[in-house]
């Protein structure tokens, strides 16, 4: 399906009305949270402020429609780019091998089972390979738009162990994601910079 076309239109405004728990016309991060959790959807606090802050123009707090269907337009756009980075065959479809050999190419050697267990996480119609539709809804709502922060995602939703010296800092500058040291940092098992998130529920709304 393209981007922006009537299917996802249609798409994103049910998803809109899911969401939009007390039906005021904004998706704010309270509003993220139970709607997700009512979805079978998990995600921290630090991830739903990033989603809103990512796509609140206007800075009341919250997505209106438009600012929300703007937001996931522009991150399917990444997550397609992302997709078809890691389809080494072409063929729409994304297997244990190419995720394989998509670590190994930077630098992360995972056996096959973990590599299977990473598929199956998104896996809904059992064929073991992810097609396009399987790898956006699984990462349309968290914030992780490019390769290390998508794989940062898998490690921490547990899908995968790289190893107890593997030490992972939670936030890469764009410094390193542009040379490449968000990598050398986390192979080298460099400092962990895990910052506390240091907002106030005061936009949270009952």
């Amino acid at each position: 399906v393209l981007c922006g076309g009537p299917e996802q239109e249609r798409r994103l405004k049910v998803l809109f009305h899911i969401l939009d728990v007390n039906k005021d016309g904004g998706i704010c991060v309270n509003d993220l949270t139970i709607g997700l959790k009512k979805l079978g959807v998990h995600r921290t606090e630090t991830e739903l402020r990033k989603i809103v802050k990512a796509g609140d123009k206007d800075l009341d707090g919250q997505l209106d429609f438009e600012e929300f269907v703007h937001y996931l337009r522009d991150h399917e756009k990444k997550l397609r780019l992302v997709f078809k980075s890691l389809d080494k065959k072409n063929d729409g479809r994304i297997d244990s091998q190419e995720i394989m050999q998509s670590l190994r190419d930077l630098g992360v050697h995972i056996s096959e089972q973990q590599a299977e267990k990473i598929l199956k996480s998104m896996d809904k119609n059992g064929t073991m390979t992810i097609d396009w539709n399987e790898w956006r809804d699984y990462h349309l709502l968290h914030p992780a738009d490019n390769i290390p922060e998508i794989i940062l995602y898998w490690k921490h939703s547990t899908i995968f162990d790289v190893g107890e010296s593997l030490m992972v800092p939670d936030e890469f500058t764009a410094e390193e994601r542009k040379t490449g040291m968000w990598w050398r940092h986390l192979v080298a098992g460099g400092g962990a910079r895990a910052r506390p998130g240091h907002c106030t529920s005061a936009t949270s709304r009952h």
